[in-house]
């Protein structure tokens, strides 16, 4: 595994890389102390190959995931899709009972969609 530091001041962040990590997320996150909810972004299609071993991953460190499925075309990434999103996640983030984040398995769509929504969301 190797990691890379992206030096931005306040806004820096760290990229990862290495092989098996997906089998590794929950392990890697726990360290980061973001919360104990972790509510995933993903495309139908990524979802459907990785989703289980990402969500296991997940839960073999005690975080309880949901999931919010989209498809991958451009016109997935709507306003009615972060609607649905936000709903999702307000649903799911029981004020005062969890510390939730977003992550995103896929990119593009799901990308955008996840990163928008943790970007506006005041749970």
């Amino acid at each position: 595994m190797k990691r890379i530091e992206v030096e931005l001041g306040e806004r820096s962040y760290s990229i990862i890389i290495g092989f098996g990590l997906l089998d590794r997320v929950g392990e890697i996150v726990e360290g980061l102390n973001l919360g104990d909810s972790v509510f995933l972004v993903s495309q139908r299609s990524i979802f459907s190959l990785y989703g289980d071993r990402c969500v296991e991953s997940f839960h073999r460190k005690r975080f309880s995931v949901r999931s919010s499925l989209f498809g991958e075309e451009e016109s997935d990434k709507s306003w009615e899709s972060l609607q649905m999103v936000l709903q999702e996640l307000v649903r799911f983030d029981e004020p005062g009972k969890k510390r939730c984040f977003v992550a995103t398995l896929g990119g593009g769509v799901v990308g955008d969609l996840g990163g928008f929504a943790s970007a506006i969301y005041k749970g």
